[in-house]
């Protein structure tokens, strides 16, 4: 199914309406519209979401398509979600001077005018090449689009489109008011395409031309958000993997709320060369520009995909052959900071921290050792993980002799880097995972796992103020975690989401408080919302509803079983959690890293 942008859930009708025929009235201005009835049974479909936001549309004027689905929803939700009787009276809906059927409906979904051309709304033969209607293709069909039957009295019908329900685009989400008039006719349902009575005559595909896009979310705060294989870019969300099978950057995207997932092939496309094994690709959103940082299998060089616009191609170079940055053998991290761009690795010679930064877009990049300059010890192969906050710039690593939990910093730029012990300074428990972070509420938090798979936080209050160490189990009750899975932190809708993997089951677990000073409670997704045991690393996003809120959170992981990619998210703070395959429904090869 279809990554759902909404809460609210229809049960889909069952797949097959039946045309009735209703003659129209003597002395009627204009063809009735047809009676359309669905036979309402049990669910035998996935259920679905339609994508809303708020309807700042105007009578005949711009529309979104998620304020058309809001308007639709509005006579789904009716009478107690059973939806508005069909009457082709004018006036009969109980919303202005439309009319209850069909057309009528769409008419109000659209916010096309209950009283010209046509009292209650335009007719479904209206709606084909004419009042802002154009022809379309069936693939470039999107949200607020119509399926219509112009055929004039009873033979005629219009369905609202939402969106498809899989990559093959042989059936969609669609909105329609049906027969027989006095029942109850408004649905949110599964229909085959274009229409799924095979007896109901010729549909058409038509494009609104008043259909505008919603206002763009924002990117990503670097203030917030740590740098993952998941990004937020131009209003698209795109996870960033690696093809089991060859190597190659994948990048799987959702161009817009409501619309479906799609994947590319970077490697094939734009010369990416294939990943190293056991590496992640690391993306980050700047100026403008999507980069993707991985790390070259044949020589280990830290390779840019890049894109300089949404709609233009894709680049890729090599910043070590071209800017001396270090090999590596492990993932990279990136941030941007005041205005610079900067990459850290791990040197695979020296465990060295280094530092590639580009100052100037469109300048040349730079290198340099932070480990030789501030004399901070060898770095184990482990990803770092970078971040800013309160104004100063942090890369959190492991130590190769110890396993201590390290923070690299400066100030501001131009000033001297520094390095500290967090487990000699502050009791952070030495580790052999990768550390996460999140800038939540004002505080940074550092969590890491300790030799028996504890999930332990050092936080930070305030730039100035001293850190301080707790082991997060006693209150939380996260079972022991895996370390063979680095944990993600989250700062989601005002609440801190730490995810692991169990070590017992295998389960995906998560461990959350609701705002600073709140007992942290812990929750297994995999038993109550049915993600499938997770292999490998896991990776979460915050990224925007169909109203550009900033509220909906994605966890995306390698089912163990299927090697398929699994995005298990929230829409809203309160609601229930659900669980996808993007492999199964978009194409996405089966991925051996995230």
């Amino acid at each position: 199914m279809r990554f759902p942008r909404n809460t609210r859930v229809r049960v889909a009708l069952a797949v097959g309406a039946t045309a009735l025929g209703l003659v129209a009235s003597a002395g009627s201005a204009y063809a009735a519209p047809a009676v359309r009835t669905a036979s309402v049974a049990p669910a035998v479909a996935p259920q679905d979401a339609a994508s809303t936001c708020t309807d700042s549309s105007s009578e005949d004027g711009n529309i979104a398509g998620c304020m058309a689905a809001a308007r639709a929803m509005q006579w789904v939700d009716a009478n107690g979600g059973q939806g508005v009787i069909y009457n082709q009276g004018d006036g009969t809906s109980g919303f202005g001077d439309y009319r209850a059927d069909c057309s009528g409906f769409v008419s109000y979904a659209l916010h096309i005018s209950d009283t010209s051309p046509t009292p209650g709304g335009l007719v479904s033969g209206q709606m084909y090449e004419s009042n802002g209607f154009v022809d379309v293709a069936k693939d470039n069909l999107q949200q607020g689009d119509v399926l219509t039957n112009p055929s004039a009295g009873s033979q005629g019908h219009v369905v609202m489109f939402d969106h498809w329900s899989d990559s093959s685009h042989t059936a969609y989400w669609g909105f329609e008011q049906h027969g027989p008039s006095g029942s109850y006719g408004t649905a949110y349902r599964l229909i085959t395409y274009p229409y799924d009575d095979p007896n109901a005559g010729t549909f058409y595909p038509q494009h609104y031309t008043k259909l505008v896009p919603p206002t763009p979310p924002p990117a990503q705060t670097p203030a917030e958000t740590a740098a993952s294989s998941t990004l937020v870019h131009d209003g698209y969300t795109s996870v960033y993997t690696v093809d089991a099978s060859n190597g190659h950057l994948q990048e799987t995207y959702l161009p817009k709320m409501g619309g479906s997932w799609a994947t590319q092939d970077l490697s094939n496309n734009y010369g990416t060369p294939a990943v190293l094994a056991g590496t992640q690709p690391v993306a980050i959103y700047h100026d403008g520009y999507t980069s993707v940082y991985t790390v070259d299998a044949s020589n280990h060089h830290v390779q840019e995909t890049y894109l300089p616009k949404m709609g233009g191609s894709w680049a890729t170079q090599d910043l070590t052959a071209n800017y001396g940055t270090p090999a590596t053998s492990v993932t990279p991290t990136t941030v941007l900071h005041q205005d610079w761009l900067s990459v850290y690795t791990i040197d695979q010679s020296n465990g060295h921290l280094q530092e590639t930064y580009l100052p100037k877009l469109g300048g040349p990049w730079y290198s340099k050792d932070l480990a030789a300059t501030d004399g901070a010890p060898a770095s184990a192969n482990i990803k770092p993980v970078s971040i800013m906050h309160g104004g100063y710039t942090s890369v959190y690593t492991v130590d190769a002799g110890t396993g201590h939990v390290r923070e690299s910093y400066i100030a501001a730029l131009g000033q001297n880097w520094v390095t500290q012990d967090f487990t000699a300074k502050y009791g952070t428990p030495a580790t052999t995972v990768a550390p996460t972070v999140a800038v939540h509420q004002g505080w940074t938090s550092v969590y890491t796992l300790d030799s028996n798979g504890d999930l332990q936080e050092t936080y930070l209050s305030a730039i100035g103020q001293p850190w301080y160490s707790k082991d997060l189990v006693p209150q939380s009750g996260t079972p022991a975690a895996s370390l063979n899975t680095a944990p993600i932190a989250l700062f989601h809708g005002g609440y801190t989401s730490v995810y692991t993997v169990n070590a017992s089951n295998g389960h995906l677990e998560e461990s959350y408080f609701s705002q600073l000073g709140s007992p942290w409670t812990s929750q297994d997704l995999s038993a109550k919302y049915g993600t499938p045991n997770p292999t490998g690393a896991i990776d979460a996003l915050v990224h925007p509803d169909a109203n550009q809120n900033m509220v909906y959170a994605s966890v995306y992981s390698i089912d163990s079983g299927s090697n398929q990619l699994q995005e298990t998210y929230l829409a809203a703070i309160g609601q229930a959690w659900r669980s996808q395959s993007l492999s199964v429904g978009y194409g996405t090869p089966t991925a051996s890293v995230i």
